[in-house]
This record gives structure tokens, sequence and C-alpha cells, in this order.
């Protein structure tokens, strides 16, 4: 009998190890200026200790949210009943935004001039049914949404949808399923006038405490949360990724601790909200540290 012998099949796909500056080059050297066009976070607060345990929960959910989020119901709910979730998200987009603002010689876009205008409101509104990566992004702003909050007026643009983990190569006839969207991206960023896109993802969790004493109403705990940034260029470039979303693994900040926990499920007060918009200040001001010192290492644009 012959001895089998593995092959390599034109075709599949290649995976390479390792990881770099989360500054691309040459990608990032033609970005200056940028909009932020997309940020979202997942809608099950969950136990940074156990995330596993909130998934089974959360997946018999996910049909009937992607069920609503196609016929509207959903976006109707979040508008009557999501006042506290709309305030983080969309404090999340105010602080991103002005913390990468000045990190380096990038200049943002206002969100809100990038969000009034019609260039953005037709990708929104059009891109799901004209543009090459129409079923991409069918997929991001209904089904993947079930599962994600996304910030007022923007699209749910997954990140998974433009990069992964690792290097990855694509070899003979195989394709790269972030292609489509790609090129959605860089004729917004033509539309938009702009070097490049920004997308923002939050994974929203909380600890509860070792020892507490109970506070008056509901359970304490700590908010804690991680952030993700990827920026595309205007020619399809994968410029900026930072370490993409892990459920309860990687850098993690921490607002202060507040009753947020009724029947062990996120019960979100003022006082929540304002603990999670610590940890997402504390988010974006590492972001904007990493970022600067990823710039100081690679030197001078080339």
């Amino acid at each position: 009998m012959k001895k089998l012998v593995p092959v390599l099949v034109v075709g599949a796909l290649v995976f390479l190890g390792g990881c770099g500056s989360i500054l691309i080059r040459p990608a990032v050297d033609k970005v200056k200026k940028v909009a932020l066009i997309s940020v979202y976070m997942n809608r099950e607060f969950y136990d940074v200790k156990a995330p596993k345990a909130s998934e089974g929960a959360a997946a018999l959910k996910t049909l009937g949210r992607a069920t609503a989020k196609a016929t509207g119901v959903m976006d109707m709910l979040d508008n009557a009943f999501a006042e506290k979730q709309k305030m983080i998200v969309s404090y999340a987009v105010k602080a991103y935004s002005e913390q990468l603002n000045d990190v380096g010689d990038w200049e943002w876009l206002p969100v809100s001039s990038v969000l009034q205008s019609s260039v953005y409101k037709n990708f929104v509104n059009l891109t799901a049914r004209e543009n090459p990566a129409g079923a991409l992004v069918k997929v991001g702003s209904v089904l993947a949404s079930a599962n994600y909050f996304v910030a007022p007026n923007m699209i749910h643009i997954p990140i998974e949808s433009v990069a992964q983990s690792g290097t990855h190569v694509y070899a003979g006839d195989a394709k790269d399923p972030k292609e489509n969207m790609r090129k959605a991206l860089i004729k917004l960023c033509k539309d938009l006038k702009v070097d490049a896109v920004a997308i923002v993802e939050l994974d929203m969790g909380y600890k509860k405490p070792m020892m507490s004493l109970k506070l008056i109403g509901d359970d304490p705990a700590i908010p804690n949360i991680s952030s993700a940034l990827v920026v595309v260029n205007k020619d399809g470039e994968l410029a900026v990724k930072t370490a993409l979303i892990s459920k309860g693994q990687g850098t993690r900040f921490e607002g202060d601790k507040v009753g947020l926990l009724r029947k062990n499920a996120i019960h979100l007060t003022d006082k929540g909200v304002n603990a999670y918009c610590q940890a997402i200040d504390r988010s974006a001001v590492d972001m904007k540290k990493k970022i600067a010192e990823a710039f100081k290492k690679i030197g001078p644009r080339q």
C-alpha cells in the first residue's frame, strides 16, 4: 500500500501565522482623512467570568430578533425601549471619534456630517440591494444585527466582513470573502471624499464582585468592556487593525461598581450608563495611546 502524502490543493486557503503592528503599511500611509461609519455593541451584556454560560440563552433569541429586524419591529422596539443602550453606544461614537481625531496626522470627519450626508444615507439604504456587497451588508444589517445594538442612524458593518484574525492568503481560484465588502467601502470612501473609513466594535460585559454588600435595589456589578477598531483605506486595503474581539479576553476596561443586575440580568439605570461610559472613555484613551505609540515605531509616511 502506498504511503498517503498530504498535498496542497490549488484554490485552498493558506493560513500564515504571526502578527505585527496595528498600523499596516503601506496601506496606512495613504490615510489622513477618516470617516467613522459603524459603531456597534453586543446586545447581551454578559458575565466576563463565564462568557460561555450566556451563549445558549442568547442563541435562542437570535432567530426571533432577526425576524423582528427584517420586518422593522426590532428597530421600533429599540426606539421605544432601549434608551439606555442608545445612550451608551452613542457615547462610544463620541468618545472614539474625539480621541482618535488627533492621533498621528489623522483628521476625522465630524460624525454628524457623515450621518447627515446623502452619500452615507444612500449607502445605508441602497447597498444591500444594489452593490456587489449586497448579501454581506444584508447579513450585517439584518441577521447579525439581531445580536448587536448599532449606534443610531448607522449601519452595522461587522468587523469580520473586512478583517479577520491572523494573516490569510487565498491561492488559485479561492476568493477572499471580504472582497465584496471592501469594494463597497472603496466606493463609499470616494463618495465621502475621504481616505479611509473606520469601524468600531464594543464587547460589553460585567464582573460580579467577589464580596459586596447589596446596593439598594439592583445587585452590584462592575462594567467590563473591550473594543476593536479597523480602518479600510480608499483602495480597499486594511490600514489599521487592533486585536479583534474575543469574549471575556483581551485588554479590558472597567467603570465604577454600581447596581447593574436584577435577577442576574442587566438592568440599566442612569448610574449604570455612566459607569459603562467611564469604561468606554478608558478604552478610547488606551486605543489612542496604542495607535500613537505605533505611529512612533513606524516613523514618517513612506
